[in-house]
């Protein structure tokens, strides 16, 4: 079985944002706080869609977008 993960790059201009990735259901990579943006990966069932969801009404944040550097063999495989 395989988990097919996405990258992607969530901007803000708050601090809020990146407290409430830390407690979401994805893996939260890294926090740029110098130049604002955060490095999450998460379920492609899940998607871009549902992420923004869920940020929308979290002060701060700005946009969400798939990461252009994704390498897909960062997908795990489960036995």
């Amino acid at each position: 079985m395989r988990i097919n993960r996405m990258q992607y790059i969530v901007e803000y201009f708050g601090k809020d944002v990146p407290k409430k990735l830390a407690t979401m259901d994805l893996n939260l990579v890294y926090v740029s706080k110098k130049q604002k943006y955060a490095i999450v990966y998460c379920d492609v069932s899940k998607g871009e869609k549902e992420l923004l969801k869920q940020l929308q009404n979290v002060k701060g944040f700005k946009s969400v977008k798939e990461s252009l550097f994704y390498d897909e063999n960062v997908n795990i495989w489960v036995f």
